[in-house]
């Protein structure tokens, strides 16, 4: 069900939405943050202020407070088009003119435009799955992964940058550049899937990776607490901190997952 990605994606921003203002209140929140920062003004009118803004970068399309969730609305739009093409094949060239509507006119409302720049990649998730893969004997996957990555090293040297969030899809002229991010994106992930392959039966890793939703929705907090750059530039430092934040989301995923497991997606089991 699509809901269940709208689901996830109001926790982890209504958990912003509380415990950012006290962060701005108490002072933890420094002072290049994006949101205001004012500790002199009341707590309430704080939340005031930053319902304002959360209301601003949700109509102009820029960040939502738990920054990077934004992908599940995303998820959540790429679900919703997948499943009115499965009923309704006759809808299927009013998506494909969608899709490259909001793509061409940048429409970042509610991460549309977005969503639709991915719905490429979601779409053939789901008609090949792992076929592609599977096809490639496992002893072959690491070259195989190596040598796609490699060549969209390449690629990317000569089309530079591109962002899903920003519908930015690289520097060589329009529209060839559209045809260029969608063929190396399909040859960066192609070479991914291979590499991850090889960890598949390791349980930690697996373990981590059930995880991945909730790490990037509580590790946002940990962000605006504990900015990096406290580390100074020891990098072993950071690099501690890091696996410290990385392990305490992991916790509070599963602790999520035992007494609220709704928000992401699961049922209540049987104790």
């Amino acid at each position: 069900m699509p809901l269940l990605q709208v689901d996830s994606y109001i926790f982890f921003n209504l958990l912003c939405f509380f415990i950012i203002p006290l962060m701005i209140k108490t002072g933890i929140i420094e002072k290049y943050s994006t949101y205001p920062n004012d500790t002199h003004s009341g707590i309430i009118n704080l939340y005031i202020d930053f319902f304002k803004q959360i209301y601003r970068n949700t109509v102009n399309g820029e960040t939502p407070p738990n920054i990077p969730i934004w992908f599940l609305l995303a998820l959540f739009w790429c679900k919703l088009c997948l499943s009115l093409v499965n009923k309704y094949k006759l809808l299927i060239p009013i998506i494909i003119a969608f899709v490259i509507v909001t793509v061409h006119y940048r429409i970042f409302q509610l991460t549309i435009g977005n969503s639709m720049m991915a719905f490429p990649f979601f779409f053939a998730g789901y008609k090949f799955k792992l076929k592609p893969i599977e096809c490639v004997p496992v002893n072959w996957s690491v070259v195989v992964g190596i040598l796609m990555i490699a060549i969209s090293v390449l690629i990317t040297t000569k089309n530079g940058s591109t962002s899903m969030w920003r519908i930015k899809f690289g520097a060589i002229s329009y529209p060839i550049n559209i045809m260029v991010y969608y063929l190396n994106a399909f040859i960066a992930s192609y070479g991914m899937l291979h590499i991850c392959r090889l960890f598949k039966p390791n349980k930690i890793i697996t373990l981590c990776a059930n995880a991945l939703i909730s790490i990037l929705g509580f590790q946002v907090l940990f962000y605006y607490s504990f900015q990096i750059n406290r580390c100074g530039e020891s990098i072993s430092l950071s690099i501690f901190v890091s696996i410290i934040i990385f392990i305490i989301c992991v916790l509070l995923h599963y602790l999520t997952l035992k007494y609220i497991p709704f928000v992401l997606g699961k049922e209540k089991r049987e104790e």
